[in-house]
């Protein structure tokens, strides 16, 4: 679907759109899939030694996704969007959703990797909003037509900040020394991003010198913190995408899930509800400062209101990868080896493949116990049956170990 410029609206509405065939078939093929599938399973269920009470949740679970799969093929050949001069409406599986077109306030378009979602927007919030892809529905000029004269909000809400930095007397004197004020800040925001890219993949791939990859890592999310509150107001720290005003989110988002990472793989903790406690600390000055800094445009685009859940989550993992690494690297209390029986190995094969050792008793630990570890010591321990654990008090008081090669 093209969105142009308004046009008029066709007198010789009502008209049904539905589905197109690439589409319906999509959803068809999927759905019998979904349908059948169970039923195969099902049949070497009849043959399983599996647990009973195993089975049971296994033929649930194969129940819902047989529903699921009907749903599919039954939503293909329901579904319809029907048009009039003054309405819309979306059929669904179970329901009819209409709005009005006086209540509509205007259309949102949103690209992703899945694909482009129209969004028609009401202008009462508790109506709710209509929704459909655009690019799965054999639509026509007059569907055009209807859709291209509603307001565009994407549009209005890209004016209304060009509009404010123009206006903002703290970016420049002119408006023309503004704009290019905001096209430096993007080019800054392109490094700090390539940085935080860079930092992650150094911490996450090829982490040497260790403490520098930390230290780097754990520095950049403030660094970021500084450029924002020195700038006015220029620099955001949430992602708008109808905001012209760059975004450090990179800078706050990669090195904390980098730090976060690398300590849940490379550091084992012995009293775990210390360690949170202690992550809370950095977690909330960073979040406070965060919230500081972003005041100011709050209050202009209450959308950023949205973002202080994934605020809270980003502190909260940044605060343990910095708690974690640095208890670790900071303890100068002396550290205690041991040589450690492995009694057995698995592997967890779920969304992301993790390798475990089963270990025998040792300093504190008065049984056997599971660990995490590498691909690389995971076949190591295959051949040597033993492995090597190095542990310490921790500089903030939260004992730690680190399992490695014997070799």
């Amino acid at each position: 679907m093209t969105l142009s410029a308004p046009a008029q609206l066709d007198p010789e509405l009502p008209e049904r759109y539905r589905l197109s065939t690439g589409a319906r078939a999509g959803y068809v093929v999927l759905g019998l899939f979904l349908l059948a599938m169970p039923a195969f399973i099902l049949i070497t269920l009849e043959h399983s030694a599996a647990a009973e009470a195993a089975v049971r949740l296994l033929r649930l679970a194969l129940v819902a996704l047989a529903l699921l799969g009907l749903w599919l093929v039954v939503y293909a050949w329901r579904w319809c969007l029907t048009l009039t001069p003054t309405t819309v409406a979306v059929r669904g599986v179970f329901r009819t959703r209409t709005l009005a077109r006086a209540d509509i306030a205007g259309r949102r378009l949103f690209r992703s990797r899945n694909g482009t979602s129209l969004v028609l927007e009401p202008t009462v919030a508790a109506r709710g909003a209509l929704r459909f892809s655009p690019n799965t529905v054999r639509t026509d000029a007059r569907f055009d037509a209807w859709i291209d004269a509603l307001p565009d909000l994407d549009e209005r809400d890209r004016v209304a900040s060009e509009a404010r930095i123009a206006a903002d007397p703290q970016l420049g004197p002119t408006p023309a020394a503004r704009q290019a004020r905001v096209a430096t800040a993007r080019k800054v925001t392109g490094v700090f991003t390539v940085v935080s890219f860079a930092a992650a993949f150094w911490l996450f791939l090829y982490p040497l010198p260790y403490a520098a990859a930390v230290c780097t890592a754990a520095a950049l999310p403030w660094a970021a913190l500084a450029l924002a509150a020195s700038s006015a107001g220029l620099y955001r720290l949430d992602t708008d995408r109808n905001d012209v005003r760059p975004t450090l989110a990179g800078a706050l988002l990669l090195p904390g899930l980098a730090l976060a990472t690398r300590a849940a793989q490379d550091i084992g903790l012995l009293d775990w509800p210390r360690a949170l406690a202690w992550a809370l600390a950095p977690a909330a000055l960073l979040m406070w400062v965060a919230w500081r800094i972003s005041a100011g445009y709050r209050a202009e685009t209450p959308r950023a209101r949205r973002a202080v859940p994934l605020w809270l989550l980003l502190a909260g993992v940044y605060g343990f990868g910095v708690v974690v690494l640095g208890n670790a690297l900071l303890d100068h209390s002396g550290t205690r080896r041991f040589t450690v029986q492995v009694l057995g190995q698995h592997i967890n094969r779920g969304r992301n493949i993790s390798f475990h050792l089963t270990l025998a008793p040792w300093g504190v630990r008065n049984a056997a116990s599971d660990v995490s570890v590498t691909r690389a010591l995971y076949q190591n321990a295959q051949l040597s049956h033993t492995v090597c654990i190095r542990a310490g008090d921790g500089a903030l008081g939260i004992p730690w170990f680190v399992v490695r090669s014997c070799s």
